[in-house]
């Protein structure tokens, strides 16, 4: 190994403080757990939230249908990623 005229210790990356609350990803599914619709997942990581697809359960209808919304506060979102689209979905022009 070829030296680099720095001390050993200064080569090594400091380590990370994983004991900040911000620095916790916390992934909450909202649904579709063994069912078919209504997927829908919640993640945060540092101050920002993302809703991931947010579909609903086509065997019911009104509030039933949708995810589990009561477990967050829907208006602290700061992203909406939807990742997949129904084939039963048309777009029409």
């Amino acid at each position: 190994m070829a030296s680099t005229g720095q001390p050993q210790s200064s080569l090594k990356r400091p380590s990370p403080a994983f004991n900040r609350e911000g620095d916790k990803l916390m992934i909450t599914p909202l649904g579709s757990g063994n069912e078919v619709g209504r997927s829908c997942v919640y993640m945060s990581f540092k101050g920002k939230r993302v809703l991931f697809d947010c579909g609903i359960r086509p065997a019911y209808s009104g509030m039933a249908a949708l995810p589990y919304f009561d477990e967050i506060d829907p208006s602290t979102i700061d992203v909406l990623l939807i990742t997949q689209l129904s084939t039963s979905i048309r777009l029409w022009k």
